[in-house]
């Protein structure tokens, strides 16, 4: 109303309106005129490639976030005593053990195996029509398709769905779409959560893209665990009797986060709040990381057990001897202290570019090795050496002749835009050497890789405690998990997450938990939010739980040599609130960003970037809150540097002016503020610098109930 009676007062304001209505189609052309859309203005019209099938079964499994090094033994081996479906494979077929990936993201990754070619720049869509020559086009002619591809587009609808023909078809549902990105755009949270949700999708966002569409394939959208694994199993079933050729492909989102699953298949939790806080980037207390890389072990195992049921389909529909078979995984993921989980550094670079390749020829009955550095756009053209079969055109890859005879040339692809993708040597014999330290390899019957500081202390007996019990107390979470308890349903409460408190958390403490009279497992306290209570997480196997109630002892360990192990803890009285101890970094239960970028690096340390006017909202129930008396402020840059920086909590001005130096570590004396407050960075700029985007760096901002 006031806009409209302005533009009938003011004929200046009218003339700004009326120029600026260029904007109306002027914003859509320049975005519809740029090089990486261009290619999707018109229907798909990429044909398959010709040919006779050369293999009656052609399989590929792309899996997502695995590392090589988690399936390796001592001997650089597969592990068959946790990974049997895995050595299984390795046992007849080549496993081109040095495989680097193209990238260390999906949407680039997986495309590059796909099509041979090496990963362009990050703003390419993974579709078919960037990547019209690819392993579907290649031998969609000659083979019947089952597809399950979640996360990119590169089957062309002609071969992996109905085509949608004609304008009105396939203009309602981009209307559609358009609405759903734009109401996200200006819906404010809490109410955009209601919304169809975006990430992992590249259209159909109102429609079921989760379910099997009419035709010879499926196409997917990104959904829940259990979903995509119901998908698979679905496409397992869907593999027919005979030797009709087939190809069968699937990119298994596992073992990517959330980890879930225990190796049996049963799921564990349901939250998706990870124990230790901030993920992105580990705290530099090795706990978190640690109980962290045990989820991801575990999760491996529920990947083995599925490909184990690919490898019993393929068996029993006479399709495995003369199957060429493919796994591998688009890049890998890392579980060091004080370092990101996915972003490529020279210390992670192992754990993030060394992926598995295994290629099983049609009759190969022989495990092979290979050590000649191999990249991932080689496999199609190691998929094409063994089939006999000409390439797909624009291929960067290499042959098994190329790729030994040239072992020491420069990897194809081997310049990104994330630099170079080395890793240092003897780097990967390291990486397994650390994870056999922490979980060992299973070979002395201990399947399960369990973590934790006192291994001598599982198996003992609760009798076995001291008299005295502990002088501080202990709980856990989610204590009703553990009162109905079914062994055989597909949950089981085997994580268990709590609080000690009465200990100092700066100092780690060894704990045991007792599950039905016995200590299944040991974990050490980390420090995760308030001053006065220390966090612990453990996974504990699922053959100590048994129908219905159980009962759980949280135990301190004693020293070794110590007359009794451990003492019992008393439970924890009261409700302990729990917030993030650096919520600039990252998420806590309540907390709401506004205007922040995603967790990055500043020099070398963790940091996140704000637009101006950002704001961080703590809404927290009342049994949350605590009585903040001190507000903690690390700001490692702002720009541009003469901007006035402006500190809200609540209504209360904490600082307004030119941070003093760069970079500026202080502290804010509050009169006892209880959360909910919010928090607010307003960057008020001085100057206007050209390509300088206003903003600060903020390190970290931690809440304290003690001065």
């Amino acid at each position: 109303a006031a806009l409209a009676r302005a533009l009938a007062r003011y004929r200046a304001l009218r003339s700004v309106v009326a120029v600026l209505a260029a904007a109306i189609a002027v914003a859509p052309a320049v975005f519809l005129l740029r090089p990486e859309i261009r290619p999707l203005w018109r229907a798909q019209n990429i044909a398959p490639g010709a040919g006779e099938a050369t293999a009656s079964t052609v399989v590929v499994v792309v899996l997502d976030a695995l590392p090589v090094s988690s399936l390796l033994d001592d001997a650089l081996a597969v592990n068959p005593a946790r990974y049997p479906s895995f050595a299984r494979l390795a046992a007849q077929s080549t496993f081109y053990r040095n495989t680097r990936a193209a990238a260390p993201n999906t949407d680039q990754a997986v495309p590059a195996i796909l099509s041979g070619r090496c990963a362009p720049a990050r703003n390419i869509p993974p579709t078919a029509a960037q990547y019209p020559d690819n392993l579907f086009t290649w031998l969609g002619g000659a083979y019947g398709l089952q597809v399950l591809e979640p996360l990119t587009d590169l089957c062309p609808d002609a071969l992996c769905s109905e085509p949608r023909t004609g304008f009105r078809l396939r203009f309602l549902p981009l209307l559609g779409d358009t609405a759903v990105v734009y109401a996200h755009w200006i819906t404010p949270r809490p109410w955009s959560d209601s919304l169809p949700e975006l990430e992992g999708r590249w259209g159909g966002f109102l429609g079921d893209r989760s379910g099997p569409t009419e035709g010879p394939a499926t196409k997917v959208g990104k959904v829940k665990k259990p979903r995509q694994v119901e998908l698979f199993r679905q496409g397992l079933r869907a593999i027919s009797d005979g030797q009709e050729p087939m190809l069968f492909f699937s990119h298994l989102l596992l073992p990517h986060e959330p980890f879930t699953y225990l190796p049996s298949g049963r799921e564990y939790r349901r939250g998706l709040r990870e124990p230790g806080g901030n993920t992105v980037i580990f705290s530099e207390d090795p706990w978190p990381a640690h109980h962290s890389y045990q989820r991801h072990l575990l999760q491996v195992g529920f990947t083995d057990r599925l490909l184990g049921e690919l490898w019993d389909r393929l068996d029993a529909t006479d399709r495995w001897e003369e199957a060429l078979i493919v796994v591998t995984a688009d890049h890998g993921s890392s579980y060091r202290p004080g370092q990101p989980r996915r972003r490529l550094l020279q210390t992670n670079a192992v754990d993030i570019l060394s992926v598995p390749l295994f290629l099983k020829r049609p009759g190969q009955q022989d495990a092979e090795v290979v050590d000649a550095p191999t990249h991932a756009v080689d496999t199609l053209a190691l998929m094409a050496e063994a089939l006999g079969r000409k390439p797909p055109a624009g291929l960067q890859g290499r042959t098994r002749e190329q790729i030994e005879s040239e072992a020491g040339a420069p990897l194809p692809c081997s310049r990104t835009a994330h630099g170079a993708l080395d890793v240092p040597e003897g780097a990967l014999r390291r990486s397994v050497e650390r994870k056999i330290g922490l979980f060992g390899t299973g070979e002395d019957g201990r399947a399960w890789p369990a973590v934790g500081p006192r291994p001598d202390l599982v198996g003992l007996p609760l009798q076995a405690a001291c008299p005295t019990p502990a002088p501080f107390e202990a709980g856990l979470d989610e204590p009703a998990l553990l009162d109905s308890v079914e062994p055989d349903s597909g949950f089981l409460p085997a994580e268990m997450v709590g609080t000690v408190r009465g200990i100092d958390p700066a100092n780690p403490l060894d704990l045991a938990v007792a599950i039905n009279g016995h200590v299944q497992g040991t974990t050490r306290t980390y420090l995760e939010g308030t001053a006065d209570a220390a966090r612990f997480a453990v996974i504990v196997p699922q053959a100590g739980f048994r129908p219905g109630t159980n009962r759980v002892d949280l135990l301190a360990a004693t020293e070794p040599g110590s007359s009794c192990p451990f003492s019992p803890i008393p439970p924890l009285g009261g409700a302990v609130s729990l917030l993030d101890a650096r919520l600039g970094i990252s998420g806590a239960p309540g907390v709401h960003f506004h205007k922040f970028f995603r967790v990055d690096q500043h020099r070398g340390e963790p940091a996140r970037w704000t637009r101006p006017g950002a704001e961080l909202r703590l809404s927290l129930t009342a049994s949350q809150a605590i009585r903040v008396r001190q507000i903690r402020l690390d700001i490692r840059a702002v720009r541009p540097r003469s901007s006035r920086v402006l500190l809200l909590a609540g209504e209360e001005v904490l600082f307004e002016g030119i941070p003093p130096e760069m970079p500026w570590t202080t502290a804010f004396d509050v009169d006892g503020v209880t959360v909910p407050l919010v928090l607010g960075f307003e960057v008020l700029a001085t100057e206007k610098r050209a390509g300088v985007q206003p903003g600060l760096v903020l390190g970290g901002l931690e809440l304290s109930t003690a001065r």
